[in-house]
């Protein structure tokens, strides 16, 4: 993986210029071949994110959407996306799971690192259909795991699963991630914080702004 971190700070985002500079100076058919972007005939390019495409021009360093007409006013998806271009690798999805401690960098998402998951769990620990809605809504592809489950392609090689185990009077809900074995050969762990906070945080308001 590459030295580009992903830069998250407490009280705001910031989104390194040199990051696009770097960007700019990449092998355009490499990035595309490691990225699974597309290339437009001005060689700028589009990037699935969630159910959005992401519109990025290189030329004039920024990233619009809604088909390549409304600039995206949200600098952590603006951040990540660089963060994944930039550090995405040849290495394909490798379809085999595993939980947050069997990262490499476990260590990492404890204490302040902590997935921001509780806020979920107790909008949707007793709501299932509002859970569904909320996935479906934002690209999440059902999967039959737990009570509910959904898959989301945050980017193309950068699967999120969240399962949902509901609440009853026996057992408080809980909600899981799991990921491909691939993603800590693409993302650090920062970056890969960064990816599961926005998803929790569109979940909870699905829509991009």
């Amino acid at each position: 993986m590459g030295d580009q971190q992903c830069i998250l700070h407490e009280t705001s985002i910031y989104v390194p210029p040199e990051y696009w500079k770097q960007l700019k100076a990449m092998d355009r058919e490499k990035l595309v071949s490691n990225s699974k972007a597309m290339m437009l005939k001005e060689g700028n390019l589009v990037l699935q994110f969630l159910n959005h495409l992401l519109y990025i021009n290189l030329d004039e360093s920024r990233i619009l959407y809604e088909n390549n007409s409304q600039p995206l006013d949200n600098p952590l998806i603006e951040l990540l996306t660089l963060v994944y271009l930039l550090n995405v690798t040849s290495d394909t999805v490798e379809s085999t799971l595993i939980g947050v401690n069997e990262l490499k960098t476990a260590h990492f998402f404890t204490g302040p690192h902590e997935f921001n998951i509780h806020e979920l769990t107790r909008r949707y620990g007793y709501d299932l259909d509002g859970f569904k809605h909320a996935a479906t809504q934002i690209g999440g592809i059902y999967t039959p795991m737990a009570d509910v489950a959904f898959i989301f392609d945050v980017f193309p090689k950068i699967p999120i699963y969240y399962l949902l185990w509901l609440g009853d009077e026996e057992f408080q809900p809980r909600i899981t991630l799991l990921f491909d074995k691939s993603i800590e050969k693409h993302l650090s762990a920062d970056a890969i914080w960064g990816i599961v906070h926005i998803i929790s945080e569109i979940l909870l308001n699905p829509k991009i702004k």
